[in-house]
């Protein structure tokens, strides 16, 4: 694994096939060929003492449709 400094990496688009709206991704880490589980790191922004607006919920059949 080879960590990079943050901005030595270009960030890139979201895929829309993985997230709704619009979603940039700073990657941590090259991907390389893992034969291990993976983690994902969000991090949030608080606006006026709030950090996220919960919209429906979503059951994991619904999750899984394509």
């Amino acid at each position: 694994m080879q960590i990079t400094r943050i901005g030595t990496v270009p960030s890139y688009k979201g895929p829309e096939e993985w997230f709704t709206g619009s979603v940039r991704v700073d990657a941590l880490f090259e991907p390389n060929d893992a034969t291990t589980g993976m983690s994902h790191i969000a991090t949030q922004e608080n606006l006026n003492g709030k950090v996220v607006d919960w919209l429906e919920h979503v059951t994991e059949e619904d999750y899984l449709k394509k």
